[in-house]
């Protein structure tokens, strides 16, 4: 009941948001646990603390799903730039010890970071509607993931279509999955640094 309420809650919280600004919001609903757990698929261990980054969290769909498989010595960095949505994460996962919650854009990623002593991560999630920026934003963005990335590291997002495809395949190597039980259905990209 309480999971039920609190679904309710973030339905609600996203689709105003979504009247106020639907640009940058890009769905009406947040996403589905289905298109969560194809996102978070890749998250794994190795011998040494991980670090994760999570791009444009809405309600934090994305975000219990990470937290639920970190270990005490990982850390996630969640960063949103809307206030709504930043408050209402603040609320949700301040008091884990092992995520940092930022109010601010993701083009600012590497210098977030680097205020953090972290210059590499080993996973980024993306939860930004790409479709719903400038393409020179969404350029912007990626590059800002590349620059982070290590030799292993990958790159989580989704999107409604394909549109953003070929872009994706000139910076990164990409597998693409499609996940049918989410409103809208969406591709699934999993990018990684081109050897």
């Amino acid at each position: 009941m309480k999971r039920f309420k609190s679904q309710i809650k973030n339905n609600i919280l996203f689709f105003k948001n979504f009247l106020v600004n639907p640009g940058s919001i890009g769905s009406v609903i947040p996403s589905s646990r289905f298109l969560s757990r194809q996102i978070t698929s890749k998250i794994s261990h190795s011998d040494k603390p991980i670090v994760v980054v999570e791009l444009g969290s809405g309600t934090g769909v994305f975000s219990q799903d990470i937290i639920n498989v970190l270990k005490e010595d990982d850390l996630l960095f969640i960063i949103e730039i809307n206030k709504h949505f930043y408050t209402s994460l603040k609320k949700k996962f301040d008091l884990n010890n092992n995520v940092i919650i930022i109010k601010d854009s993701a083009c600012n990623i590497d210098n977030i970071l680097l205020e953090h002593d972290i210059s590499k991560v080993d996973f980024i999630i993306s939860g930004i509607p790409f479709s719903s920026l400038p393409k020179q934003v969404t350029y912007k963005i990626l590059l800002k993931c590349k620059k982070i990335m290590h030799d292993d590291s990958i790159l989580s997002l989704f999107q409604y279509s394909k549109v953003f495809s070929k872009l994706f395949e000139k910076i990164f190597m990409i597998k693409t999955s499609y996940v049918f039980r989410n409103f809208p259905s969406a591709f699934v990209f999993h990018c990684s640094l081109k050897k």
